[in-house]
């Protein structure tokens, strides 16, 4: 909990940081007080931390605004970098697909959802590797198609190591065909 008399002190020196966050990088004016607020609260969070004896208040404030405010620019960095794109674009140069169309979901050959590829591809690709596998990692494919890889393993009839250990050695089969599961 911080000291009453320490609140002041901390307010001023967020609010302090957040203005010039607020004009390295060009946000509303609105955002200062957000930023504001989220500086306090690191500050809030990390209090405990304070040791008397290594140092004054002060400095102890200082770096914690210093670091929440460098946390914030990062934060406000990496949401700039979103880049967005229409769902009505190709999702190939060369293709007559959309990104929407693609992006129904299915279940992969490793129980999660599918968002890429166009599937009918991937389904070749994989059946051209499968027919160049041993017959039981066909059957550990197929269940894996079917289920999820707990179920997958319960089904298989071997152990769970064994089962496990086998899916990994047909990922990286998959991995070095150049398909990425």
């Amino acid at each position: 909990m911080l000291p009453p008399d320490h609140v002041p002190n901390a307010r001023n020196r967020a609010r302090y940081h957040a203005t010039r966050i607020v004009r390295r990088l060009a946000l509303p004016a609105c955002d200062r007080d957000d930023i504001t607020q989220d500086i306090l609260l690191a500050v809030l969070m990390r209090t405990r931390r304070y040791d008397a004896h290594r140092g004054a208040w002060t400095t102890f404030l200082s770096l914690l605004c210093a670091h929440a405010a460098h946390d914030c620019i990062q934060a406000q960095i990496s949401r700039k970098r979103i880049v967005h794109v229409s769902l009505d674009e190709p999702a190939r140069s060369e293709s007559r697909v959309t990104l929407a169309e693609t992006m129904a979901e299915s279940v992969t050959l490793w129980g999660h959802a599918d968002r890429g590829a166009p599937a009918v591809e991937a389904r070749h690709d994989l059946l051209r590797c499968l027919a160049q596998r041993d017959a039981q990692e066909r059957r550990i494919a197929r269940l894996l198609l079917c289920h999820a890889p707990v179920a997958a393993a319960d089904r298989s009839g071997m152990s769970r190591a064994t089962f496990y250990r086998r899916r990994t050695d047909l990922a990286r089969a998959l991995v070095a065909a150049g398909i990425h599961p």
